[in-house]
């Protein structure tokens, strides 16, 4: 990744432009999909496993692999961003369900509640810091695997989206 080499081959603008747009569409509605999923299973059936970063990397592989004819390292870099955003997506969409749910329709709002940006920036340790702050084993359990499939989700849409390259 860190090559120079690497980053001085020519860059093709319809190639770009494919990527970010298949990039962006495979964030914010994987990041829906994902967020619904993970309101539907950790608020209304308690089952604390989130799978909307599966969902958003096999959807941002697949969108981002479609998106260019001519391999370039940018490509999986974008990959990485795209799958931050679809993160935020996922966050967002499970606190605007939440709101929707409790009678508050100004969802709008949620962008300016400082426990959205800490809740979006502590995602992968969330639950591991309830483990800690609680002494729950089971958290704390559940805390590493998070961290450990956060982890894997990055180096793994990366991997893909750079193939063979």
């Amino acid at each position: 990744m860190f090559n120079k080499n690497k980053w001085k081959e020519p860059i093709y603008k319809q190639d770009v432009i494919g990527v970010i747009v298949n990039g962006l569409l495979a964030a914010i509605l994987g990041g829906i999909l994902g967020g619904s999923l993970d309101y539907l299973l950790g608020i209304v059936w308690n089952f604390p496993i989130s799978f909307s970063v599966l969902i958003l990397v096999f959807f941002i592989i697949w969108r981002v692999r479609k998106g260019f004819y001519s391999f370039h390292i940018l490509y999986p870099v974008l990959a990485l961003v795209f799958l931050v955003i679809g993160i935020f997506v996922v966050e967002y969409t499970v606190v605007a369900i939440g709101y929707i749910q409790m009678g508050y329709y100004q969802i709008h709002l949620i962008l300016i509640t400082p426990l959205f940006w800490e809740q979006f920036l502590m995602t992968p340790i969330y639950e591991l810091r309830l483990g800690i702050m609680y002494g729950s084993a089971k958290d704390i359990i559940l805390g590493i695997l998070d961290v450990i499939f956060y982890i894997w989700a990055f180096w793994y849409t990366y991997r893909m989206v750079k193939g063979r390259n």
